[in-house]
């Protein structure tokens, strides 16, 4: 079943047809990408055309746009639809400009008067195919509170290489910043959505013919890695001929679709509109009855192309607020599509329209579908996805990039972000407030005072147990582990513990304090792996932990989860549970760099899950931490604390609006760094911490210290697993003899 050239003939269950055609896998090697993980859900393949004039035609002579009008991008803009589009006039070589158009409805539009708001400017370069950056669902991603775009610069009489740019707009896109350098050459045709892991650009590679789809990733949507393996889409259908062109792709409960063009076989000089999906936005099947959307003979303005689009929700609520993650867009509504088209060949145009077309919800008889939240008598849960807290959350988050995202192009662009991130980091997780409160010693750092405690012999090592108060009534119970032998000062290990027992954990004792013949849990002895490679090392147990928790107030409130309230409450003064256990390694650091047997310069500093976040707070704000080991925990905040169950302590005030968990562990280069992560880690997802890794790289390029990042990923769950560890400290802090 398909969109027949005159009308739209019903479609049953359409996932049913995507059988047969499937995307290419790696490198266009022809293997069948396997078969999509979706729900069984109708696919937008009935189209409807509802008007038979335009909604956007040339204009007029001596205008901007008065020889051809292409590329649609369509938005919401203050309750109505805006459209951004390409037009040129008659100058020699089609000089292309972006103007606007506005409409109630998005069927009938009106240009903005006063010409092309965006232009590359030098007279001879257009700018074509722009693409704002989107949410999964098609809407338009406001970051900071602007649009951002990307377009596609090409000299028509020249070289004709095809150059991406971007800029924003604080003002509904009526006015642009300068365009700065290019992001990538033989880019054409971008389509740009905003992910919990960071952006991704389906785009037509312009490099060699014939022209194919190839997907980009970027850490902060202006760095981008083509991804491997090569096209994600080629010229595989019957329908297909030469090139592919002008992807469109969304998000919609769990699968991606792609609207793509071609030119059709059937007919020469046409071109349609062919429809994949993909669970993953890497492989896709294209729908059998491809194409879905065809030029219509009898309509004088498309009777031979019909490409170059947008495809939205066609729903007024929707529009408005945005179903980002848990869009039912499809089955409110059905969505919309905007076109570019054009007749018969002429002398001088080769687009000079633009159309539209509606697909229905399943089921609806009408043309648009508005979708309000109903008012349910039951209060048992949310009639609508839209009354949920996460989901406003989770827009809101979307629509805020982080004001100290990593983003430096050189030494000088680092040293300044690396300043003001630290300086606002400290600040925020509340360690200004707590230095307050300290005495200080002549050298200006924090007076300890410390107590002995308990001394073991254990095979190969001595373990010491200390009382260390950091401030006023703030007391830290630690073990230091001595090599046995030890004659002269050695590189030390902080050792920081996740969430469990404290640091019995590391050191081989049961809760009771009882030695342990056997590894337990998932942190695996740590500390003892440590001074065991002939390190001094420090485990502590951090605040909520071990000796630290609450017990009676715990047991009295039913409280199973120790570190619940004194996170409640350290919020409450403008401090962070984060804030006080990073001050409290911050004073583990001063106490090794006191101990004879340390050589106070080569310290380094290894923590797994909510001990991993304390390393790399620590070393991200003291570069008295010469090396780090980030196990289970380096990631993107949306991946893991924000889709995830975590403990309350993982959680600062503000953190998401200054920067987000791989910014911060940029701040560590260029000093080594070691990232550990389990492939089925469960909490801090390994996706997301690959595309951490990937914005580490760019970071440590930048600082011509590539070799000092290192990444080990595991199979394994959420564990400690220092395969790589203990070289890698004995490499960058020196072997212990």
């Amino acid at each position: 079943m398909h969109l027949n050239a005159n009308r739209s003939v019903p479609v049953n269950c359409a996932v049913c047809l995507l059988m047969g055609t499937v995307g290419l896998g790696p490198a266009g090697c022809g293997k069948p990408a396997a078969e999509p993980v979706v729900e069984r859900l109708p696919l937008p393949v009935e189209w409807h055309r509802p008007a038979e004039t335009a909604c956007i035609s040339l204009g007029n002579e001596g205008d901007f746009d008065s020889d051809h009008v292409f590329a649609p991008c369509v938005c919401r803009h203050e309750g109505k639809f805006r459209m951004f589009y390409c037009g040129s006039g008659p100058q020699e070589g089609r000089l292309f400009k972006i103007g606007i158009a506005d409409s109630e409805d998005g069927l009938n539009w009106t240009k903005r008067p006063g010409g092309a708001v965006l232009a590359f400017g030098d007279g001879r370069t257009s700018l074509v195919t722009p693409a704002l950056l989107r949410h999964g669902a098609g809407w338009a991603c406001r970051e900071n509170g602007k649009l951002r775009m990307y377009v596609v610069a090409v000299d028509f009489t020249g070289e004709e290489v095809h150059r991406l740019y971007e800029t924003t707009s604080a003002d509904g896109g009526l006015t642009w910043a300068p365009l700065g350098g290019p992001l990538m050459e033989n880019v054409y045709a971008p389509s740009l959505l905003r992910t919990r892991g960071g952006y991704r650009m389906w785009y037509v590679d312009a490099s060699a013919e014939p022209w194919s789809i190839r997907l980009a990733e970027s850490d902060d949507g202006t760095h981008w890695t083509p991804a491997d393996p090569g096209p994600v889409l080629l010229v595989d259908q019957a329908w297909e001929k030469e090139r592919l062109f002008y992807p469109f792709v969304i998000h919609d409960r769990g699968r991606y679709l792609m609207w793509y063009g071609s030119y059709w076989s059937q007919r020469d000089d046409t071109t349609a509109i062919g429809l994949a999906l993909s669970d993953d936005g890497i492989h896709w099947h294209k729908y059998a009855d491809n194409p879905i959307i065809r030029p219509d003979p009898r309509r004088p303005f498309e009777s031979n192309y019909c490409t170059s689009h947008t495809v939205l929700p066609n729903c007024i609520e929707c529009k408005s607020t945005g179903l980002v993650w848990r869009n039912r867009c499809m089955v409110c509504c059905g969505y919309r599509i905007w076109y570019a088209t054009r007749n018969e060949q002429t002398r001088r145009h080769k687009y000079f329209a633009i159309g539209t077309a509606v697909s229905p919800p399943p089921g609806a008889n009408k043309e648009t579908t508005v979708a309000q939240p109903e008012f349910s008598m039951s209060a048992e849960r949310a009639s609508d996805p839209r009354l949920e807290p996460l989901h406003y959350l989770s827009r809101f988050g979307q629509e805020t990039r982080p004001s100290h995202a990593f983003a430096a192009g050189s030494r000088d662009e680092w040293q300044r972000w690396h300043a003001e991130l630290r300086r606002k980091l400290a600040v925020a997780i509340g360690l200004p407030a707590m230095e307050r409160t300290v005495a200080r010693q002549a050298d200006g750092r924090p007076r300890l005072r410390v107590t002995k405690g308990p001394v073991h012999k254990g095979k190969g090592y001595t373990r010491c147990g200390f009382m260390i108060e950091t401030g006023p009534g703030l007391y830290v119970p630690a073990f230091l582990l001595i090599p046995e032998g030890l004659d002269k000062p050695r590189p030390a290990i902080l050792c920081s513990h996740g969430h469990g027992i404290g640091m019995n954990a590391l050191v081989g004792l049961t809760e009771e304090g009882k030695e342990r013949q056997y590894k337990q849990g998932y942190q695996h002895d740590f500390a003892l792996q440590a001074v065991k490679a002939g390190f001094v090392a420090l485990a502590f147990d951090q605040c909520g932990f071990g000796r630290r928790r609450d017990i009676d107030f715990s047991k009295a409130q039913k409280m199973p989860n120790h570190c619940e309230q004194p996170s409640k409450n350290a919020l409450h003064w403008g401090l962070s549970m984060t804030g006080i256990r990073v001050w409290d390694a911050l004073r583990m650091i001063d106490f090794l760099q006191s101990r004879p047997e340390v050589l106070a310069d080569k310290i380094g500093m290894v923590g797994i899950s909510g001990g991993g976040l304390v390393t790399q707070f620590t070393a991200a704000l003291d570069d008295r931490i010469r090396a780090a080991c980030v196990s289970g925990y380096c990631n993107r905040y949306a991946d893991c604390i924000l889709s995830i169950h975590h403990c309350i302590d993982n959680y600062v005030a503000g953190l998401g609006t200054l920067a987000d968990n791989d910014d911060i562990a940029c701040l560590i280069a260029p000093r080594p760094l070691l990232i550990e992560s389990g492939t089925e880690d469960p909490i801090f997802p390994v996706a997301a911490t690959r595309a951490a890794v990937r914005k580490l790289r760019r970071c440590y390029k930048l600082l011509n210290a590539s070799k000092a990042l290192e990444a080990e990923i595991f199979e394994g769950k959420h564990e400690f697993r220092g395969a790589r560890t203990w070289t890698f400290f004995a490499e960058h802090l020196g072997q212990p003899e």
